[in-house]
């Protein structure tokens, strides 16, 4: 559905999750060269030589079940209605689709349904418009 390779896609819903690559150390404390990290609330990666290797410590939500959930509740958390349209969306390529509010049967599908790679899109596809 979205023309992102799945690192782009982390790299994207990390920086939507509050994340962010910071110099941590100067070229003299770090021996000769700066030292980077990439920062989140309630996670710190690795030191890392270059800002854009320092992104490989955020979860992949694209590949990782657990850490595609915890997107998904941010993207409930903060537009719940935005995000079930936009998996509906992926899962079934049209909006044409009469959605039934409520519908236990369709929210069990949804859910047990989405891969993680779809969680992250319809994630990223709420989260991204509502900033």
């Amino acid at each position: 559905m979205l023309d992102m390779t799945d690192q782009q896609l982390n790299r994207a819903l990390a920086e939507l999750m509050g994340g962010k690559v910071v110099q941590t150390h100067d070229a003299k404390e770090g021996g000769g060269a700066p030292l980077y990290q990439l920062v989140a609330p309630g996670f710190k990666g690795r030191f890392e030589r270059k800002p854009e290797d320092a992104w490989i410590w955020y979860p992949d939500f694209c590949i990782d079940p657990a850490t595609s959930l915890e997107v998904q509740a941010r993207a409930l958390m903060t537009a719940g209605k935005e995000y079930t349209k936009c998996l509906t969306k992926i899962l079934t390529d049209s909006f044409e689709i009469e959605v039934p509010e409520n519908d236990p049967y369709w929210i069990a599908t949804l859910v047990l349904t989405a891969t993680p790679r779809q969680r992250a899109e319809a994630s990223y596809m709420t989260l991204s418009s509502q900033n």
